[in-house]
């Protein structure tokens, strides 16, 4: 949670012209269906070979789904469903980031990965705590961590995969984050023989970072394991009087009390000292200068040297037990609490630009925020081969508790121009009360869920999620709670047309709660989301290489959106709409070459005739995006231990805020990198980010974050091990 929730949901408008979209879901849909019927008449496949290939087909409903990974390409995945599941059988586009890709990019944070996922954008946040829209969008920062509620981790020392799960799912998660999909990061497990790895970064802007990893059993069975891992981390920045610094510490204790029944225990540091950077804002030429936000010098800040960084901590502590009462009944637990403080310190610097269009009077806002989450899932899970080849049900109970307190207090500063960026010294006068209150949320819920292998071919899934809510919260001293209730549901099926070809289709509904408040200091009620989806799956290169289409078509409802009968209100009635088709590509290609191929095209509207916004593309949320990641290692030959890479992202037009008054141009960036690996445990690595020194905008609705120039890093890593 963060203070400028209120003023992010108030940016966000409403629907779409749904006229305009009927053609490109019928032609979307059409894609699926040609696609699926090529391969399906191509390859005329006996049931005996079905069968043969189903034996690698199980649910499975203990454990942790790493088993299955070739290189780029994971075969199993826990979002979906809430235990570990091979992902031909699941009836929703997913995708899986594994610790090959972290390894072959050396990326620090999760938003250096989702680029490699279609339909996801970065929505950057504090300091690299970013969040992420998914197929048009956004609720707010929250994401999964290990299937938990949580918050975008700020480093990946810690992190063993992210799962990407596309569409509604709140029948198993209730109201989280981005809520046309979810964004699932999975810490690193305990080992069960020593190991050990240690990295050194070194490059642009004064960067520098030591990690550390290491595990193994502490018993001589092997019952008991942990893993210890952290990093240490320091940077100056392209933008002026920019630094920061990081320190992370995690740990996890994995004890095997039987062969069906394990504990594990997570906890987590983290603490950053950074500058608060709030972008370049926005600005279409319209005032005297004629200036536009692209015109500004892009290490321009609102900051003054002097100014005092922010200092952020966040502790998780969580864990997850797994107890096998009987054959094939488990009682499963799952917790995390999340302790987390910030003192925002004279770096946070708003500004408005004067009618000069480039002259901004600013203002800091600074002092303390704080934020406590705790979430309880129990869940119990029974698998039965009595109902077709296997069916899992379960059913649990979820509580969660949010509170979220923040008290302002701000000062004027000297005018700033943004061209020169000359500072003019401040005015006299301290601190002054800014604003003050806090936000509650908290509830209840249970949830069911089905899923069946009924045949070779054929499995179902059907969810349902009830949700009681309490949404509190004052600001300045007003408000008052409201409470209510949500119906989740989802269903979907997949079917083996060929051992290689699967179609699959879902519908489901969810929702994320409002922290805005009406004209009466009451806390809005909940957005509201619906999705139709259908798409296919084809496996390629003898099963080395996985294609996922997916055509899909989704409403957004009670969005909260400007009251133009009443200046400076808001109302909840608001329409958006998103529909499009996505393509993903992973896995080997050849032997040895590596690549994740995605493209995807969405089309996002505003449908709320009364919105200003009518007829207008959401924020954040280009029409077409594609993303291209190549590896090649040389296995043998004088070359051998030598590696190669190299990432393409490309964006067309962004559109910076609602209503659409500032564009970002169709841009692409690439990546390099090399690395050589020598001996059995050393490896030298080399990566060039945004090669061609492209000028790069993200936008978080209310500026332009200008995204780096050139950067090179250089690493250096050793392993050990038994």
């Amino acid at each position: 949670m963060r203070c400028y929730h209120i003023a992010l949901a108030l940016g966000l408008k409403s629907g779409e012209n749904l006229v305009r979209t009927k053609s490109l879901w019928k032609d979307s849909a059409a894609l699926v269906c040609i696609c699926a019927a090529m391969p399906a008449y191509a390859q005329d496949v006996p049931d005996e070979a079905v069968n043969e290939e189903d034996k690698r087909r199980e649910i499975i409903v203990t454990g942790d789904a790493f088993s299955e990974t070739d290189g780029l390409l994971a075969r199993q995945s826990s979002t979906g469903s809430r235990f570990p599941v091979d992902v031909d059988l699941l009836p929703n586009s997913i995708r899986i980031l594994p610790q090959e890709l972290i390894e072959a990019t050396r990326a620090t944070l999760p938003q250096d990965l989702t680029r490699f996922v279609s339909g996801v954008q970065e929505l950057p946040g504090f300091d690299t705590n970013s969040g992420f829209v998914v197929r048009g969008f956004f609720a707010n920062f929250e994401i999964l961590r290990n299937g938990v509620r949580g918050e975008n981790p700020g480093d990946l020392s810690n992190i063993e995969r992210i799962e990407v799960l596309k569409g509604p799912i709140s029948s198993l998660y209730g109201g989280t984050g981005a809520f046309a999909g979810n964004i699932n990061v999975i810490t690193k497990r305990p080992l069960e023989k020593f190991e050990a790895e240690v990295i050194a970064y070194a490059g642009s802007e004064d960067f520098y970072r030591i990690e550390g990893d290491l595990g193994g059993p502490l018993t001589g069975d092997g019952a008991v394991r942990f893993r210890l891992n952290g990093a240490a981390e320091s940077a100056d920045s392209f933008r002026e009087f920019v630094s920061s610094e990081k320190y992370i510490g995690s740990g996890s204790l994995e004890w095997d009390l039987g062969p069906n029944s394990s504990i594990r225990l997570d906890a987590s540091y983290l603490n950053r000292i950074y500058s608060f950077d709030e972008g370049l804002p926005l600005l279409d030429g319209s005032l005297a200068s004629g200036l536009t936000t692209f015109d500004i010098p892009i290490e321009r800040t609102f900051i003054d040297a002097n100014a005092e960084r922010a200092n952020e901590t966040f502790w998780n502590f969580g864990g997850e037990g797994n107890f096998g009462l009987a054959d094939g009944l488990t009682f499963r637990v799952a917790g995390l609490y999340t302790d987390y403080s910030i003192d925002i310190g004279s770096s946070r610097v708003s500004g408005s630009v004067q009618a000069d269009g480039r002259t901004v009077d600013r203002i800091t806002f600074e002092g303390p925020q704080s934020t406590d989450r705790w979430t309880v899932q129990t869940d119990l899970i029974y698998s039965t081969d009595a109902i077709g080849k296997e069916t899992v049900f379960l059913v649990g109970y979820e509580h969660f508790e949010q509170r979220y307190d923040y008290d302002a207090t701000s000062r004027n500063l000297g005018q700033l121009d943004l061209i020169t960026g000359q500072r003019a010294p401040p005015p006299p006068g301290g601190l002054t009360p800014a604003f003050a209150g806090f936000s509650l949320y908290e509830g209840d819920a249970v949830y069911g869920q089905v899923f069946s292998q009924l045949t070779d071919r054929l499995a179902v899934l059907a969810g349902l999620r009830y949700d009681e809510q309490t949404n509190d919260g004052q600001f300045n001293g007003v408000g008052q709670a409201i409470s209510g209730s949500q119906v989740s549901p989802r269903v979907g099926a997949t079917f083996f047309l060929t051992n290689d070809t699967i179609l699959f289709a879902n519908w489901g509904k969810s929702f994320a709660p409002n922290f805005v408040f009406d004209i009466d200091g009451d806390v809005f009620e909940s957005d509201q989301i619906r999705q139709f989806e259908v798409g296919l799956r084809q496996k390629l290169f003898d099963d080395r290489a996985l294609l996922t289409v997916a055509a899909f078509d989704i409403k957004r409802f009670n969005v909260v959106i400007p009251d133009i009968n009443n200046f400076g209100q808001a109302i909840a009635s608001g329409q958006q709409t998103s529909r499009g088709i996505e393509v993903d590509l992973t896995g080997e290609l050849l032997p040895g070459l590596d690549a994740i191929f995605t493209y995807a095209y969405n089309e996002t509207r505003v449908a709320e005739p009364t919105d200003q916004s009518f007829g207008q593309q959401l924020a954040a949320a280009p029409e077409h995006n594609a993303s291209a990641f190549l590896r090649y290692e040389f296995k043998e030959g004088p070359a051998s231990g030598l590696g190669i890479n190299a990432g393409l992202v490309f964006n067309s037009e962004i559109q910076a805020s609602l209503p659409n008054t500032i564009v970002i141009p169709s841009n692409a960036r690439l990546d390099i990198g090399a690395s050589y690996r020598f001996g059995d445990d050393w490896r030298l690595a080399v990566n060039v980010n945004n090669v061609t020194d492209s000028r790069l905008y993200a936008t978080n609705f209310f500026a332009l974050i200008p995204q780096a120039p050139r950067q090179v890093f250089v690493t250096l890593s050793r392993k050990f091990g038994e």
